[in-house]
């Protein structure tokens, strides 16, 4: 089957869409403003981005989290956790980016700080 000039005319329209699609999903995210802290699913704290500081996050049944805060984003630099996964996760900076630490029971979760425009669904 020979190529013809349409399918070299699809092909490329295709790869200029799918390349501009990618671009505006990578660079639409939000950056946030606070980097709230669960622990078993409650809300311990809340820590602005804009502020560096390094703290302790007891997690549940007595386990340890360090998160740093540094230059707008968050990253959990050491835990004492068996597997420590969380440690090995992308410091985070976008509004609804997550660190988790399924053995702690720690979430951290950026929020813009602004109000989303749906608040809630209805059936």
């Amino acid at each position: 089957m020979k190529t013809k000039r349409a399918d070299w005319v699809i092909l490329a329209v295709s790869l200029l869409l799918f390349g501009g699609l990618s671009l505006y999903v990578m660079f639409q995210g939000q950056d946030g403003a606070y980097a709230v802290v669960t622990v078993d699913g409650t809300e311990i704290a809340s820590y602005p981005l804009d502020t560096d500081l390094t703290t302790v996050i007891e997690g549940y049944d007595g386990g340890e989290n360090v998160l740093e805060i540094k230059d707008g984003r968050a990253k959990i630099i050491s835990a004492d956790c068996p597997d420590g996964s969380c440690t090995h996760q992308k410091a985070i900076h976008a509004d609804q980016e997550t660190i988790v630490c399924l053995p702690h029971r720690v979430v951290v979760l950026i929020r813009s700080g602004e109000e989303n425009e749906i608040d809630a669904l209805t059936r």
